[in-house]
């Protein structure tokens, strides 16, 4: 995965994701240049820049969205219809809801 500036179309930061997900990725959201969310189908969260990662309770996600008003605080859906929430900054406190 690239991060790129879109004034210039310049890589600023490469990662490799290939050997940690399992399953085609469902949900990227970027915080900063350093930070970033990704999510795979079976719920394999990883927190870039943070080198964090969290299985979430679901094997079968189809999204992920950031809240607007609560930054690091994401919401991931799945086909199961299982809501979570999770806040990245406390990822090892487990979801929030």
């Amino acid at each position: 995965m690239d991060i790129f500036n879109t004034k210039d179309s310049k890589v600023i930061r490469s990662f490799d994701y290939s050997e940690q997900m399992t399953s085609p990725i469902k949900g990227l959201i970027s915080y900063d240049m350093m930070r970033h969310v990704v999510i795979d189908q079976k719920g394999k969260m990883i927190i870039g820049g943070a080198d964090e990662s969290a299985q979430v309770a679901s094997d079968n996600v189809s999204c992920l969205r950031g809240n607007p008003n609560m930054k690091g605080q994401v919401a991931i859906g799945s086909r199961d219809t299982l809501l979570q929430i999770w806040d990245i900054n406390r990822i090892d406190q487990g979801n929030l809801w």
